[in-house]
């Protein structure tokens, strides 16, 4: 892996633009490994921990180096998964916040209905970028991206900034298993709530499911409190920790606090979304 000498994205494989500011880039080296054989149609080389798609290129998973890569071959009913990322303009903030899930603000709980544009636009790139076929569009993903950024757009504060998609499994909030069903063995069912705007424009998406994030509310540096997102019974985490279990409800929830949001575990600032075919 190598990063852009402009703005420090990392890149790999055959890539000779730079897929976040055009920049032009050095050829880079492929890692060592094995290679990988060409799957066959539908089929996804994805990490048993994220879920997110593990190029050809690469050995591991970025986000998990330490996890396994597993192949998962299409869903039955021709469904299939889009992990989606992007910023939205919070007008309570008057800043650009990472989207998580639905319309609430995570800064200051704002819960204003986001444009009709924003949302035509966020489904449309995550259903391109994620379709079975998405790589007679994509060519590079799966061999040396993991996902697609969309095209540069004007600071409008009605379209999504930052938007990348691509295809995956997410795993299951409640045992930690890949999704490949719904719903999943354990009986988990992903049922967060649609934003109305979004299902008017893509009645096609069957499903949501959104990060489950337990904020840490801090005085200083004195952690207050810590919710189970899903049913608020407290939780408890040694400080250092990144994920918890609720003993209650079973569910898992990725730690943020205010002070690290930056650095935030991977995949809290993610939304995925289940299409039909």
């Amino acid at each position: 892996m190598a990063n852009c000498p402009k703005c420090q994205t990392r890149y790999s494989g055959a890539a000779r633009l730079c897929r976040n500011c055009g920049g032009e880039l050095a050829p880079a080296e492929h890692e060592p490994g094995a290679p990988v054989a060409e799957l066959p149609p539908g089929h996804l080389r994805v990490c048993k921990s994220c879920g997110r798609l593990v190029p050809r290129e690469r050995a591991q998973c970025e986000d998990c180096p330490r996890a396994e890569v597993t192949v998962v071959a299409p869903r039955a009913d021709g469904a299939f998964w889009a992990r989606v990322a992007c910023a939205f303009h919070c007008a309570k903030c008057n800043d650009w916040v990472k989207l998580r899930g639905g319309n609430a603000c995570p800064r200051c709980g704002s819960t204003d209905e986001l444009p009709v544009m924003f949302w035509r636009v966020f489904a449309r790139h995550a259903r391109l970028a994620s379709v079975p076929n998405a790589r007679e569009r994509f060519p590079n993903l799966g061999i040396d991206d993991r996902e697609v950024a969309a095209d540069r757009t004007r600071d409008d504060r009605d379209v999504p900034q930052d938007l990348v998609a691509g295809p995956g499994v997410p795993p299951c909030p409640s045992c930690g298993v890949l999704l490949e069903a719904s719903p999943c063995r354990c009986g988990f069912a992903p049922n967060d709530p649609i934003p109305k705007r979004l299902h008017v424009i893509d009645k096609s998406i069957a499903a949501m499911l959104a990060p489950k994030v337990a904020v840490v509310r801090e005085t200083g540096a004195a952690a207050l409190a810590i919710a189970c997102p899903t049913c608020a019974a407290p939780l408890s985490a040694p400080p250092d920790a990144e994920r918890a279990q609720c003993k209650y409800c079973g569910a898992t929830a990725m730690i943020v606090t205010p002070s690290t949001r930056g650095a935030s575990p991977a995949g809290v600032d993610a939304t995925w979304l289940l299409f039909r075919p």
